[in-house]
């Protein structure tokens, strides 16, 4: 069952799942760096599960559900969430990300990293954190091939931050990006 699912590095993508040419860019360039590591070089790609933080409001449609969440609680109008809000994604704080960066980018990891908390959040769940009590309007998917569940393998990350690291929760991620929450 997805809930029991982790997103390894190692997990084969079909690019002819892939409906975005976003995801097809990020294949390709994991490509690319594969045809370099069979040559010898030292490459090391990072995968970024959901990053969000502040900044997140200037990407418009492209920010991360809280913010879109936020916005529809400041317009007073009800938060949409496509499906039944049971999916779920691994949401990452900015600084975490960046933290992971810098200590992976000083490592000798090499290969594709995910970089992502391991912990997934349902949409519902992430509602209620933005806008206790607020209405909820219900679509079905605008697109296919959603992705409906993510969360990062954490492993390979974990031997370079240490098992300790503590990633911010998304609930205080949460209160520190939308005011009043």
């Amino acid at each position: 069952k997805w809930e029991n699912r982790y997103n390894r590095e190692d997990d084969a993508i079909d690019p002819l799942e892939l409906t975005s040419h976003y995801g097809k860019s990020k294949l390709m360039n994991e490509m690319l760096a594969d045809s370099y590591a069979q040559i010898g070089m030292s490459v090391l790609g990072l995968r970024y599960f959901n990053v969000y933080g502040p900044g997140d409001e200037k990407k418009n449609g492209r920010c991360a559900p809280m913010q879109h969440f936020f916005n529809s609680r400041e317009q007073g109008q009800p938060i949409m969430i496509y499906g039944d809000g049971h999916q779920a994604k691994d949401f990452i704080w900015i600084d975490d990300a960046v933290e992971a960066t810098f200590k992976l980018m000083e490592s000798d990891v090499t290969g594709i990293c995910n970089v992502g908390t391991g912990i997934a959040t349902n949409f519902n769940t992430l509602a209620e954190m933005v806008a206790p009590g607020h209405p909820i309007m219900r679509k079905p998917y605008p697109a296919s091939g959603y992705q409906y569940f993510t969360r990062a393998d954490t492993t390979k990350l974990r031997t370079v931050i240490g098992q300790e690291y503590e990633f911010l929760p998304v609930s205080l991620g949460v209160k520190k990006l939308v005011p009043a929450c």
